[in-house]
């Protein structure tokens, strides 16, 4: 009805000053309708392209997938529609016409929807990449299992088959092979950002000044190298390695973005102090407020259309040609800086290179811990450890192969192990068998009852027994779902023999925490 629509401007001192675009029209339709007079905002939106005498419809563009412009423009005579103005970076709108008494338009309404459509895109997108990070988390998950018995059996057929044999060779390749999975696994792991993160705090300034040292081995001498420090460049709480790994991919695609289509180039690293504010003045509005470290990697390479770096992030996309790299690269990176509690942002243009902005926390002064001597720290790790030992464990592993091999291991190194194919037939042996075990190793997903809550349930059964999770999943999210603060320690699938008999010695070796 016509007395839900917007009021004319006619004798409206309100037109000319209005917050939105208004326009009188003349014509006997909509779509052939004659700009009579525009208001400001409407120039100003426009750019003022809605000067009388041009045609109304020639502001517009259809959104991508709709019909043809006059039928929409009719349908906005009954209700607002959504709209792009022309231009050379088009601006979305939504357009509402109002008929005169004749039932021939008379006025338009254009209202400006641009920063609204903007914020619904990014969180689409953001959804999206959740999504496909739970399922390329869900698919590691499961290679994990598969790929930790490989590692176990081989290691085990090692033993029996050692350098010499004819079959070492075999062996050999399967281990180099399992270990190349193991590094894919961790890529789509650490882009769903299950990763398992050993953060520690560091002066970025000193991390970057190593780094640059291994980078100018990786890149092409034809290609410069500039790194570049601010003033006061705070300290960041992260995993080393895992930054280290995102850097070094920016700079491997950097330099063969410069190699790929020019005889060189210079990439630049830049660090500084930034807060959130500074960063959404540069138009990255998701980044909150707060302080930064700022780390910037830019090369001089060919840049990017808007259309592929809308989708540089996602797993297993890659504009290399096909059977070069995997396209797991810059998704890899965008799970660690997410991971780490950061941000990483864009800026590219073809023929104008480009820039990645990454943004971690910066950590107040009062949050730096004293310096550690290192040289000790490097010591204690050189020297040889005896993995044999005794205690009674109890093993709980849905995987007959992965629980099979890991149990055979622990009794040749002197363990006592009682095996259970899931969280049901251990709760029975803790029954029958109360607080008699000295350490519990458990996986964490399984059919039926989880590892954590076994623990959580079985808790006055397990007496002052320490337990060990196994899993692809990250830490952080086990630990959430523990109530007690039992002692409770973490190994990340896959390891090897000796990255398990050292945990277990370990476990059994240190004090003991008396149970809640």
């Amino acid at each position: 009805s016509t007395a839900s629509r917007p009021p004319r401007p006619d004798g409206d001192p309100m037109f000319d000053d209005a917050p939105f675009g208004a326009v009188r029209l003349e014509g006997g339709s909509v779509d052939s309708a004659i700009i009579m007079d525009a208001n400001r905002s409407l120039m100003d939106l426009t750019e003022g392209k809605a000067a009388p005498g041009g045609k109304f419809s020639d502001l517009f563009l259809a959104e991508e997938g709709q019909e043809a412009l006059s039928g929409l423009l009719v349908d906005a005579i009954d209700k607002p529609i959504s709209l792009k103005l022309a231009g050379q970076e088009p601006k979305h709108v939504n357009v509402f016409v109002a008929l005169d008494g004749a039932g021939r338009p008379s006025v338009a309404y254009v209202m400006d929807i641009t920063e609204q459509r903007q914020l619904e895109m990014r969180l689409a997108h953001g959804e999206k990449m959740q999504a496909i990070g739970q399922l390329a988390g869900g698919v590691a998950h499961d290679f994990n299992n598969v790929l930790q018995g490989i590692i176990l059996n081989n290691e085990q057929l090692m033993v029996h088959h050692p350098l010499g044999d004819p079959s070492y060779p075999n062996l050999k390749s399967i281990h180099e092979f399992s270990i190349r999975a193991k590094d894919l696994v961790k890529m789509l792991l650490a882009y769903a950002r299950q990763q398992t993160f050993k953060r520690e705090v560091f002066a970025v300034t000193d991390f970057m000044t190593e780094f640059s040292i291994l980078l100018r081995q990786l890149l092409d001498e034809r290609i410069e190298l500039d790194v570049k420090h601010g003033r006061d460049v705070p300290y960041v709480k992260a995993d080393k390695n895992q930054l280290e790994n995102a850097l070094f991919n920016l700079a491997t695609n950097a330099r063969d973005a410069m190699l790929s289509h020019k005889n060189g180039g210079k990439l630049t690293i830049r660090t500084a102090r930034a807060t959130g504010k500074e960063a959404q003045e540069k138009g990255f509005s998701f980044v909150n407020d707060g302080d930064y470290m700022l780390i910037e990697v830019e090369d001089t390479g060919h840049g990017m259309p808007k259309d592929v770096m809308d989708k540089i992030f996602q797993p297993f996309f890659t504009t290399k040609e096909a059977g070069v790299g995997t396209g797991l690269g810059l998704a890899t990176v965008y799970g660690i800086i997410k991971q780490s509690g950061g941000y990483i942002c864009t800026t590219s243009g073809v023929g104008k290179g480009t820039t990645f902005h990454i943004y971690l926390p910066a950590l107040a002064a009062e949050e730096i811990p004293e310096p550690v001597d290192m040289a000790q720290v490097e010591h204690a790790a050189s020297q040889p450890v005896d993995i044999s030992g005794r205690g009674r464990i109890l093993l709980i592993e849905d995987e007959d192969g992965v629980r099979g091999i890991a149990a055979s291991l622990l009794r040749s190194s002197g363990y006592e192990v009682e095996e259970a194919c899931d969280g049901e037939e251990a709760m029975e042996i803790l029954e029958d068998n109360p607080e008699s075990f000295d350490l519990v190793i458990s996986d964490v997903v399984m059919p039926g009852k989880d590892g954590p809550t076994l623990i959580r349930e079985a808790k006055e059964l397990l007496g002052h027994a320490r337990v060990i999770f196994i899993s692809g999943y990250a830490e952080r999210d086990i630990a959430k779902q523990l109530d007690d603060d039992r002692a409770v320690s973490f190994l990340p699938k896959p390891f090897t023999v000796r990255q398990l008999a050292e945990r277990v010695k370990q476990e059994l070796g240190s004090p003991k925490k008396e149970a809640a």
